[in-house]
């Protein structure tokens, strides 16, 4: 059973701000990954934004770059409202 824990925050009328916490068991200290999040909103019908993620190396789900250490998911992305 997997427990994710997601706060929002905004500030002002155009920014904003998420962190989740991916958790697989009760230890509320022992996360499996940690997302942090910033999103603007240009216009009311298009918003843009970005993702960083660090996932616990046990996983298996990060990536290992050229140096051989891991490395954290950085995702961009954009949303049109019609």
């Amino acid at each position: 059973v997997t427990d994710i824990d997601l706060f929002e925050f905004t500030t002002g009328n155009r920014w904003s701000f998420s962190l989740e916490f991916d958790r697989q068991d009760d230890d509320l200290l022992d996360f499996d990954s940690v997302r942090a999040g910033a999103f603007f909103d240009v216009t009311s019908r298009m918003r843009l934004g970005g993702a960083l993620t660090f996932t616990s190396p046990e996983e298996g789900l990060t990536r290992v770059g050229e140096s051989g250490s891991d490395e954290p998911e950085i995702r961009l992305e954009s949303a049109f409202r019609f």
